[in-house]
């Protein structure tokens, strides 16, 4: 199958988007996806929270001390 291209951007036409296979997955699969996906979110937020208090370990480490910084950490 070749996309309908227009000269400035790309053309999909409606017949494209409705002859597009879509999967039927069982129950325990969509869960899973599911699953992994929520986990990908928290993740996602513990890693910005960590960021976030390193980068404001370093700050205090570079304006008061280390000691201080370590205090941050804990």
């Amino acid at each position: 199958m070749k996309w309908n291209v227009g000269s400035s951007y790309p053309v999909i036409r409606d017949d494209d988007v409705l002859n597009i296979p879509i999967p039927i997955l069982d129950k325990k699969t969509q869960q899973q996806i599911a699953d992994l996906v929520q986990s990908s979110f928290a993740l996602r937020r513990e890693s910005e929270r960590l960021l976030e208090t390193a980068k404001r370990a370093v700050e205090v480490a570079i304006e008061v001390g280390e000691e201080k910084a370590i205090n941050v950490l804990s």
